[in-house]
């Protein structure tokens, strides 16, 4: 599917994460997951880190995560993601709008991280509108608390990405109105981020998927160029990747220094 948004849509800058699933009965995917796990979480984490370089190139780009006040029901059970001990349609529905939250965010901590500074920006998005909306006020401007007037997830979908004024607006959380509102702890907790992270990593390697480590760009897993490769890698090699930068920088500038004193004398 990535190959083929790649050849379909070469100028691709906007990518809005919305396909989710409310499955009555544990279903199994082809590829051994749970399925609702795969369409509504994993889905988008693959695709993510398989089409960045081709958003970094079209840059400034978007991507936005339709997400769900359901994501504070539960907590992520790492002994049971596939859930074969329990299965709870909805539990599992709020489960993986959590996990969406939490790549999200991880996502755009990881931006900042490799030096892209809001060329490609990450925000979610609750497009489910309360039974009773009273935000009456409008405001077209980035610096306020609203981005359009009235819930409508969909207008507030669509101004975070066509809006100029919001193109350095990432890491974010509104509601349908476009009112900047708060995540459930567990998801704005960077560990849990992490884990989460490299869980999902872990996952697409079993699927075969080469995995690109941002700290020595070097492939694991399959060589099969036709999988996406994750771009990014995890947190922790980023901040491996840019301590090293900071050891050689500092390197240069001690090699520099001495040599400048040399010449001097």
């Amino acid at each position: 599917m990535a190959e083929e948004v790649k050849i379909r849509f070469p100028r691709l800058n906007t990518f809005i994460s919305c396909a989710s699933v409310l499955i009555s009965r544990r279903s199994m995917s082809v590829n051994g997951l749970e399925l609702g796990f795969q369409i509504n979480h994993l889905s988008h984490f693959y695709l993510w880190n398989a089409l960045l370089p081709l958003m970094e190139r079209n840059a400034p780009a978007r991507i936005i995560t339709v997400g769900s006040s359901l994501h504070a029901m539960g907590s992520i059970d790492y002994e049971d993601l596939m859930c074969e001990k329990m299965y709870d349609k909805y539990l599992q529905y709020s489960r993986t709008k959590l996990m969406n939250h939490m790549i999200t965010f991880s996502l755009h901590r990881l931006l900042l991280q490799h030096g892209l500074n809001f060329s490609v920006t990450a925000n979610v998005v609750d497009a489910e509108e309360p039974a009773e909306n009273h935000h009456d006020v409008t405001c077209l401007s980035a610096s306020r608390s609203y981005l359009c007037s009235r819930g409508n997830g969909v207008h507030t979908i669509q101004r975070l990405a066509e809006a100029q004024e919001l193109s350095h607006v990432s890491g974010k959380y509104f509601d349908c109105t476009g009112k900047e509102i708060r995540s459930k702890t567990e998801a704005t907790d960077e560990r849990a981020q992490q884990k989460l992270w490299e869980t999902d990593e872990k996952i697409c390697e079993k699927l075969d998927a080469p995995i690109s480590s941002s700290s020595n760009g070097s492939s694991r897993g399959s060589s099969r160029s036709d999988l996406p490769i994750l771009h990014l890698g995890s947190l922790e090699s980023a901040r491996k990747q840019q301590q090293q930068k900071i050891v050689e920088n500092n390197n240069v500038q001690k090699r520099l220094h001495h040599l400048h004193h040399h010449q001097i004398a």
